[in-house]
């Protein structure tokens, strides 16, 4: 595979022209909390002049308990401010899809580059960048490369394996052969070492994509994604396992005569698999979000859909501390036409607990846990007259939000994965127009840690 000596852009120092016009960290639709104190004079009456003077101070004491508690609650409803900012990439489109913070505290970002393809001008490999802490890059690497010019490889999940390396599920597209779901393994340099592709529909393989990748108990990994298998017409939700070395052990497609789509799949306590998507094929609107329990063979238990009579999909899920599931995506079905992030908590058998949507313009692309058992979640804003912007939205356990926050420029920009840091910060991955040295690159931000909200909440909650 091939090394790349890239030009890294760094935008936190001063601002190049594609940064003139700096977006404000909220826009205009965000309402922040405010929290006013008022202090009365403590009444103590019929004391002597040691006991008002002992008042006095436990009054005063009290008094700055509550400024204190109310000041780390003002600053948990503010969001955290930029550590250090990152694009990597070059002249054409080169997108991040997904972030892992690492075993030795840097961050492994895989997404998809044409500015270095092997296989231009038409082409695109998959991307993948290693950084240190601080944002410095150690490698760059492309990986996937097809059999053909024009060939398209893109990473769209990444998780580290036990020995240090990478598993990388993605894409790949060949002008005879259509897309086809596929899995890299790389060392911990970032060379490959194996690359599988899963035609699993020879007939026709024009729509299958590898959405996500998750490292099973037994060493092997879990992919999810769709395409149309060979038994029906339609798109469908696809479940792949494979073993250690991507050998397929199993494939499983669910969904009925409409399109139905996989985005994420995680192995479950219980040794099975949830899976997130949409569907056109059930539910109450044109498509609804879709979630579905398998066992561990990939059997189907159960299967739900949520939202309402126009367009609900869910693109990230967990297992909660409780059993039971959240799942973040988008929604206009409750706010039409306004897009929004839809979050929806159910139990262990996908029973709703509850459901919230926020702000109209949002998506929903990743939903992560934090470390005071909420949540984080990264999208897109779309604001009139500035166009797309990163979105990030804190909530606590319950799904109630705590702060939001806009980053990005002038242009479009969009995150597509976020991660709370071992530090107490984030670490969010997208692309961008604003920045960089092509028509899209990389966007890598770092958000700096909150030690006070964070300790508060660590103590108290």
């Amino acid at each position: 595979m091939k090394s790349l000596q890239v030009k890294t852009v760094s935008l936190g120092g001063q601002n190049t022209p594609k940064e003139a016009g700096r977006k404000s960290n909220m826009d205009d639709q965000t309402t922040r909390c405010r929290w006013v104190s008022k202090v009365l004079p403590a009444v103590v009456p019929n004391r002597g002049k040691d006991e008002r003077a002992k008042a006095g101070v436990s009054s005063l004491g009290a008094v700055f308990l509550i400024g204190l508690l109310a000041s780390a609650l003002s600053e948990a409803a503010q969001p955290p401010t930029v550590e250090w900012e990152r694009t990597f990439g070059g002249a054409s489109g080169d997108s991040g899809y997904c972030v892992r913070q690492t075993a030795d505290g840097g961050y492994v970002v895989v997404g998809g580059t044409s500015s270095f393809s092997s296989t231009a001008p038409l082409g695109a490999n998959v991307y993948l960048i290693k950084v240190e802490g601080d944002g410095h890059e150690q490698w760059q690497k492309l990986l996937g490369e097809g059999p053909e010019m024009g060939s398209i490889t893109t990473g769209r999940s990444i998780a580290q394996t036990p020995d240090g390396g990478y598993i990388i599920a993605g894409v790949l597209f060949t002008p005879h052969d259509g897309m086809n779901v596929c899995l890299i393994k790389a060392d911990t340099n970032g060379n490959q070492l194996w690359q599988q592709v899963y035609g699993l529909n020879p007939e026709d393989p024009s729509e299958e994509i590898g959405e996500s990748v998750d490292l099973t108990t037994d060493g092997g990994f879990i992919v999810a994604g769709h395409g149309t298998p060979p038994t029906t017409a339609s798109v469908q939700l696809y479940l792949l396992k494979t073993n250690s070395s991507g050998t397929l052990q199993w494939f499983r497609h669910f969904g009925g005569g409409g399109s139905d789509e996989g985005y994420c799949a995680r192995q479950t306590t219980d040794g099975g698999y949830i899976v997130a998507g949409l569907t056109g094929s059930y539910g109450a609107g044109n498509d609804d979000l879709y979630l579905i329990k398998t066992d561990s063979s990939g059997t189907l238990q159960w299967e739900k859909t949520f939202g309402g009579t126009l367009q609900d999909r869910g693109r990230s899920v967990l297992q909660t501390p409780d059993g039971g599931y959240i799942v973040a995506g988008m929604t206009n079905s409750f706010h039409w036409p306004d897009i929004e992030v839809y979050l929806v908590k159910t139990d262990s058998s996908g029973t709703l607990q509850w459901e919230h949507t926020f702000n109209g313009g949002r998506d929903a692309y990743c939903i992560q846990p934090t470390a005071d058992g909420g949540y984080i979640v990264a999208g897109m804003a779309y604001v009139i007259g500035r166009g797309e912007e990163v979105y990030l939205l804190k909530t606590d356990r319950d799904g109630m939000k705590q702060w939001e926050t806009t980053l990005g420029g002038v242009n479009d920009d969009q995150a597509y994965c976020v991660r709370q840091t071992t530090d107490g910060g984030f670490l969010v991955v997208g692309q961008t127009q604003s920045f960089g040295a092509g028509s899209t690159d990389v966007y890598i931000v770092k958000l700096a840690p909150r030690a006070m909200a964070t300790g508060f909440w660590t103590l108290y909650d």
